[in-house]
């Protein structure tokens, strides 16, 4: 199936449909790519826990239990 737009005095575009098989393949794509850059951005984190060694109202539990 062929669709025709037409936006202002421009030459009509066609478009081709997209069949379920291609979305979901084109979903698929978007979402890894969105846990691939989220997954990215949040792998510093893990220097935050040990700040929290830092964390001084926890100093005077440091020497029954060292973390």
């Amino acid at each position: 199936m062929v669709v025709e737009h037409r936006s202002g005095s421009e030459q009509p575009r066609k478009c081709r449909a997209i069949d379920q098989d291609e979305l979901k393949r084109i979903a698929s794509e978007v979402c890894d790519t969105i846990l691939g850059h989220t997954k990215e951005r949040f792998a510093f984190k893990d220097h935050l826990i040990s700040a929290t060694l830092l964390d001084s109202p926890q100093f005077d539990h440091y020497p029954r239990c060292i973390p």
